[in-house]
């Protein structure tokens, strides 16, 4: 249950800062 929800709120965090995460990855490489 706790593995589940810990899960969930990865994910909705991954969903959210994607853009961001993806825009730092393009001016590293």
């Amino acid at each position: 249950m706790a593995h589940s929800t810990l899960s969930d709120f990865v994910g909705e965090r991954v969903r959210l800062y994607a853009p961001e995460i993806n825009e730092v990855l393009a001016v590293r490489t």
